[in-house]
């Protein structure tokens, strides 16, 4: 899924819906409390309604979520992520936060089944 190996492509893919290293095998918001991959992308949903953006910074790399800015960082290789989010607090009452959920297309079994 990685286009290259590199910190910057790991913060893009992550921003992709239903993209997590530790999800779980069901998907739906209301009948369980798994990981569902979608934290992140829908932070970012909300700071852009709320007219702002998100800076993410892991590795050696950051990104903001308006506009594909990313860059590396030079001589600063660091072991976690950091994540800013900035927007227009009084909008934050106003979004309607379920409507940017990603929709949940049908179910994931728990168990493969090859018959």
């Amino acid at each position: 899924m990685l286009s290259e190996r590199t910190h910057g492509a790991a913060i893009k893919i992550a921003l992709v819906e239903r993209v997590s290293c530790n999800r779980g095998p069901h998907t739906g918001y209301e009948t369980d409390s798994q990981n569902q991959g979608v934290g992140l992308t829908t932070t970012a949903k909300i700071a852009a309604a709320a007219d702002g953006h998100l800076v993410i910074a892991s590795g050696d790399a950051w990104r903001r979520t308006d506009g594909d800015i990313e860059g590396v960082l030079t001589d600063c290789h660091w072991k976690g992520v950091a994540i800013a989010f900035q927007c227009t607090r009084d909008l934050l009452p106003k979004i309607d936060i379920p409507s940017l959920l990603p929709k949940v297309d049908g179910t994931l079994d728990d168990e493969i089944n090859f018959e």
